[in-house]
């Protein structure tokens, strides 16, 4: 699988653009669509998934902002506008509620990538970043939030990495 394109989250006024690792609508989707869900997108291998997902965490509760096409540019939607919208879906997720509504179907952790990129890998989210945010969610509410190095949070890559380094690094 490709790498693929991040969600977009704001913690706290704090703007983490393409940082969050984790699909917080997958539960969402996996009930209503108990089959196949529609075609949320064009596909692309960066975005298997057809959408990126707007966040926001604010007073200890996840938020869901947006949902905006994988392949949605500023160009892209001045030449295809009609595009902008495969399916209706703030009607099919939400009953049309207004935005943003509060994550109460997420449960799990979400994975916020900050820093430098330490190692890519060409695989889903699986590429070693400098740091972490880890925030423990439950019914949409913040429960445990902890950041930790990529040393902390992924050491196997962060050894492999050394390692690689150590391998290519010319005897003097």
């Amino acid at each position: 699988m490709t790498a693929q394109m991040r969600e977009h989250i704001i913690i706290d006024g704090k703007d983490y653009d393409d940082g969050l690792a984790t699909e917080p609508l997958q539960p969402l989707l996996d009930e209503i669509f108990t089959d196949a869900y529609p075609q949320i997108s064009w596909n692309m291998t960066a975005c298997y998934r057809g959408y990126v997902g707007h966040w926001e965490i604010k007073n200890n509760e996840l938020y869901f902002n947006e949902m905006t096409p994988s392949w949605a540019d500023e160009l892209m939607l001045k030449v295809l506008p009609e595009k902008n919208e495969i399916f209706d879906w703030k009607n099919i997720l939400f009953n049309n509620q207004s935005l943003p509504i509060k994550a109460i179907w997420f449960t799990g952790q979400l994975v916020v990538e900050m820093g430098e990129l330490l190692m890519y890998h060409h695989s889903g989210y699986d590429s070693v970043y400098e740091n972490y945010i880890l925030i423990d969610i439950q019914a949409g509410n913040v429960i445990y939030k902890q950041t930790k190095s990529g040393k902390e949070y992924r050491p196997d890559d962060v050894i492999f990495l050394m390692m690689t380094s150590l391998l290519n690094t010319p005897a003097s």
